[in-house]
């Protein structure tokens, strides 16, 4: 049996992950007959890729240049004196044993719905091996992502987690990936639209407490800050708050429950634009029944399906001025809504993720709208412990 030398066995596991970290780029793409109620995978994305032109991007040919990169052109395979991220146990032995306070630092969330959460995605095949390798228990790897979801700014880069949590930056990477797939495998599961019994309820509710009959949510677009201009058509993404973003539109219920998601657009797209590619308008009939609205603000059309508020100058006649106050008062918790999203997973406000050009543009944009939706996901099952 021929020996393997120490550099062909590199490049062979290089090869491998370069594989594996391409398709998790993309993380998922799954088809079903089902309505998709803000699923990001729909035809109105623009970023997806179906499955045969993701597997055209990943060939041998580009595995190989990146290999001949990052590897063949070194003199040496041992370390050159500075050392690397030493592997440790700090995960088992201090994080997991925590107080609950500091804990949630670190996981933004509780003991008990940490382990929830792990018990609900641990069996997903992302995590699943087909080698002689293991995979890091997935608690681990749920705790890398969930700290990299709650940190914004310098604490948040790739390098900075891993030296917390004694690991590799390409590692944390990989399981971020992971686990947003595992994440948005059960999105449904966490955003959806209501039932029919829901409808009852949130209408009940929204009447109650400002008289708007049959309103079943409320509407508001948020900008999804990226750290970093884009490499390609940087303009695009300058939005009117002077950042570079994504446009992102969502529903909430009166109990700041996310129920309906979506995001892709650059930063300069206007909320009408944003609304008038979403699913909710091009299929209306799916999801308002009757005379069913969301209150939405001036940055809406006002259409059948939102009611917005009066605009000036008619916005000052007395009774426009009623009608605009008690319009405000059901939208304070689509703000609420968007403001604890934001607050717990702190990453929404400065993303780093650089945004490329050619081929890496449209991967590098799905990424930050998938990391987008798996924060969302995670938003819904813990409101009533935000409120």
């Amino acid at each position: 049996m021929p020996n393997i030398s120490d550099h062909k066995k590199i490049l062979d596991m290089t090869a491998d992950y370069i594989v594996a970290e391409a398709i998790s780029d993309f993380l998922f793409n799954d088809d079903d007959d089902d309505v998709d109620m803000g699923n990001p995978f729909n035809n109105n994305s623009t970023f997806m890729l179906d499955d045969d032109e993701m597997f055209d991007d990943i060939d041998e040919q580009d595995i190989n240049m990146d290999l001949d990169y990052s590897y063949s052109s070194s003199t040496y395979l041992e370390s050159k004196g500075w050392g690397t991220i030493p592997t440790s146990n700090y995960m088992s032995s201090v994080v997991f044993n925590l107080p609950e306070k500091e804990f949630k630092q670190d996981g933004r969330m509780t003991y008990e719905a940490f382990y929830d959460l792990v018990d609900k995605i641990k069996n997903d095949q992302v995590f699943q091996n087909n080698s002689y390798i293991c995979q890091a228990p997935v608690r681990e790897q749920l705790i890398v992502a969930l700290y990299r979801f709650g940190m914004y700014g310098n604490g948040a880069s790739a390098g900075q987690v891993a030296r917390h949590f004694g690991i590799g930056a390409g590692t944390s990477d990989l399981y971020v990936n992971r686990v947003i797939t595992a994440l948005l495998r059960h999105r449904t599961d966490e955003v959806y639209w209501p039932t029919p019994a829901e409808k009852h309820n949130i209408k009940e509710t929204i009447q109650s407490s400002s008289g708007f009959p049959n309103c079943i949510g409320c509407v508001d677009g948020t900008g999804i800050v990226l750290s970093y201009a884009p490499v390609d058509n940087e303009e695009d993404f300058f939005n009117r708050k002077s950042e570079y973003s994504l446009a992102a539109m969502v529903v909430v219920d009166p109990d700041i429950r996310i129920r309906y998601a979506t995001c892709g657009f650059v930063g300069s797209a206007h909320d009408t634009r944003v609304w008038n590619n979403s699913d909710l308008a091009l299929n209306s009939q799916r999801y308002f029944d009757g005379e069913e609205y969301l209150l939405g603000d001036k940055g809406y059309p006002l259409c059948k399906e939102v009611i917005t508020p009066y605009k000036e100058p008619r916005a000052q006649h007395p009774n426009n001025k009623t009608f605009n106050f008690c319009l405000s008062s059901p939208r304070v918790r689509v703000e609420h809504a968007i403001g604890v999203l934001k607050g717990r997973f702190q990453s929404l406000r400065g993303l780093r993720i650089v945004i490329g050009k050619g081929k890496s543009k449209k991967k590098d944009q799905a990424r930050a709208v998938l990391w987008f939706h798996a924060c969302v996901v995670l938003h819904n099952p813990k409101t009533s412990i935000l409120r």
